[in-house]
């Protein structure tokens, strides 16, 4: 939900010009005050022709462990790509019934203005978190808008509905994310030497609107599969004697617009995953470690992960019939992991 800036971390995919300049006053007394301030430019483009241009002011000033940590200001493009310039998506069962999404030969490059700003937080041992505001102001915004369908009757013998990539001359996207993480096992009182706990709680609140030349009528309304609100659970569980790893993580989507103009919304949602992880020299301890093949496994991780477990079938009837499902089904994948 916050800005996707991205850094210079691939030369041989992207072309990369970086202007930094620091100014690094640093204080700290008796009253643990710490600043260190740092002004910067970054430009990044990429050979699938998108780029940004940010101006950086990270303020790393820290008092009683909360600190700014970084402010923002970017200025993005990004061209239409293959799926919103051809696309010819059909999910047609039979005549009359399902959608069909169309590219648009058309559109032209989207512009964004992004601001950002951090602040994090660590008052005590185990606790932390951080709290961001992030605002987007877009021109030429790609997205999906209505042909026909709902007012308006599809042609005979064709599909229930038409959806058609179109460009929005003006369009804001702004809100807030808070974090917090707690990790049990770093705190004094914890009592459990092999084991480790940590929990994280992630909230985030979206305002978005198409400002100006959306489709007749629908200046001011919400743009599509943009949720409000949104909330992410996670827990993690380590056995440290065994390198064995337990994830549980949960999303919570609130209700969301599926296109231009607003008539027909997808309702809210949870969906529950989890991963089960662990080193293999660890939890095949018996093996001999000076055996061929033993001193292998050290680098080896086998999972288990499971996807919507609780199979949720988020699907929006009505709109797009059974086939049209908003989310993936239940499922897993199991495998073995090789890291240096």
């Amino acid at each position: 939900m916050s800005s996707p800036l991205r850094r210079c971390t691939a030369p041989a995919q992207r072309r990369c010009s970086d202007l930094n300049a620091d100014y690094n006053p640093i204080h700290e007394g008796p009253d643990s005050h710490r600043t260190n301030t740092t002004v910067g430019g970054d430009w990044d483009w990429k050979l699938n022709e998108t780029w940004d241009f940010q101006v950086v002011g990270d303020l790393d000033h820290a008092v009683a462990g909360i600190q700014m940590d970084q402010g923002i200001v970017a200025r993005g493009y990004r061209a239409p790509n293959l799926l919103e310039l051809f696309s010819n998506d059909a999910n047609t069962p039979a005549p009359g019934q399902g959608y069909v999404i169309l590219g648009n030969q058309n559109l032209r490059p989207e512009h964004d203005l992004a601001w950002n700003l951090q602040l994090d937080f660590k008052p005590l041992t185990g606790l932390s978190g951080f709290l961001t505001l992030f605002r987007h102001d877009f021109d030429n915004l790609i997205y999906i808008s209505t042909v026909c369908g709902f007012t308006t009757p599809c042609p005979p013998g064709g599909p229930h509905f038409i959806f058609q990539y179109q460009n929005a001359a003006r369009a804001l996207s702004q809100g807030v994310e808070v974090s917090v993480s707690s990790i049990f096992s770093e705190m004094p009182w914890w009592p459990l030497p092999k084991h480790t706990l940590r929990i994280d709680l992630s909230y985030g609140f979206l305002d978005s609107k198409c400002e100006s030349g959306c489709p007749a009528g629908v200046n001011g309304q919400e743009l599509p599969f943009r949720p409000a609100n949104r909330f992410l659970p996670g827990a993690t569980y380590e056995y440290l004697p065994l390198g064995t790893v337990l994830q549980l993580w949960a999303s919570w989507e609130d209700r969301s617009q599926i296109s231009l103009p607003n008539t027909a919304t997808i309702p809210d949602y949870w969906v529950m995953n989890f991963k089960l992880s662990a080193q293999l020299n660890k939890l095949l301890s018996f093996i001999d470690q000076d055996s061929g093949g033993g001193p292998l496994l050290k680098y080896l991780t086998a999972f288990l992960e499971g996807q919507n477990v609780l199979d949720n079938q988020v699907v929006d009837v009505a709109t797009f019939g059974p086939q049209g499902a908003v989310i993936g089904r239940l499922s897993f994948l199991a495998g073995v992991q090789f890291e240096l």
